[in-house]
């Protein structure tokens, strides 16, 4: 996937019902994906229109692989949700117990 994104391409992601295309690589769980979107300059802090990132995403469905590439590309390990929950408490309420 992506092998055809140019960086300016992935500045502009044109998004999916208000997901990015990092929400939804976070969400599968494709690290290399999430990896090569923030490195060709997609926000790891851009929310949804519902006010969610990316990491959240990745935590609440144990995307451990997606999680370690958002968080070394930046994501805030300490980012709340719009409700004010942690990524400790959104791995918590998805008994994801290994993020």
């Amino acid at each position: 996937m992506h092998g055809n994104l140019t960086s300016a391409s992935a500045a502009f992601l044109a998004q999916v019902r208000g997901k990015t295309l990092l929400h939804l690589a976070a969400w599968e769980g494709v690290a290399g994906t999430v990896s090569a979107l923030a490195a060709l300059g997609a926000c790891v802090h851009r929310a949804d229109r519902h006010g969610a990132q990316p990491l959240p995403f990745a935590v609440c469905r144990g995307r451990e692989g997606a999680v370690r590439a958002l968080l070394a590309a930046g994501a805030a390990a300490d980012a709340r949700t719009t409700k004010g929950d942690s990524p400790l408490h959104v791995a918590a309420q998805h008994g994801q117990a290994t993020i």
